[in-house]
């Protein structure tokens, strides 16, 4: 989404991590739904915005709802920015609008700690299957719908990493769109929740 930073506050806490907030102002809505007015939550942490927030400025957000903080929330590693320096982003995103009309998106991640490991997308009457590069990277093309993902390397078992965006065991794919997940090889007593069978709806 695009949207104005209209006023700041600083909350200054004895007990808890210090944190800002920013009111927004919604300018253009580019996939999911907010309101016309909305804050989002920024901790004083390492996890901050890599960009300065300057009030009446536009910025390119990629936001997530967080129900504990009652705010959005953006990740300070990621594409977000001032709209003046989104050029780039903004070319990706419609060149993906373009190509994804009528046909499906893509399931995409990284798989550690090996290369060559079979990803296995599942959902209802199918699956599709790829196999990770020499970056531990994957991508999978597929249709609109809902999906499970695992990884397939003989007796490992392989459960979501801490930096995986999306839960392996349920995802949603739509047309245009884009879901990114992390997976990782387990140690003795996690879960395996990439390999949950997918839910019903």
């Amino acid at each position: 989404m695009i949207a104005r930073m209209t006023r700041a506050r600083y909350v200054e806490k004895d007990d808890a991590m210090d944190y800002h907030l920013y009111s927004m102002q919604t300018e253009k809505v580019v996939r999911g739904q907010i309101n016309p007015n909305f804050r989002i939550y920024e901790e004083n942490s390492s996890g901050r915005a890599s960009f300065a927030w300057i009030a009446g400025e536009s910025y390119l957000l990629f936001l997530s709802y967080v129900k504990r903080d009652g705010s959005w929330e953006l990740d300070g590693c990621g594409n977000s920015a001032p709209l003046k320096k989104s050029g780039p982003a903004l070319r990706q995103i419609e060149k993906i609008q373009a190509a994804g009309n009528g046909a499906g998106g893509e399931i995409t991640g990284v798989v550690w700690p090996d290369t060559g490991i079979t990803i296995v997308a599942q959902r209802t009457g199918g699956e599709f299957q790829t196999r990770s590069n020499k970056s531990n990277e994957f991508k999978i093309h597929v249709p609109v719908g809902d999906y499970s993902v695992r990884a397939v390397q003989g007796r490992a078992r392989f459960v979501a990493d801490d930096f995986s965006y999306e839960r392996p065991a349920h995802l949603r794919v739509e047309n245009g769109g884009c879901v990114q997940v992390a997976l990782r090889r387990s140690v003795s007593g996690e879960s395996r929740q990439p390999s949950e069978r997918l839910p019903g709806r």
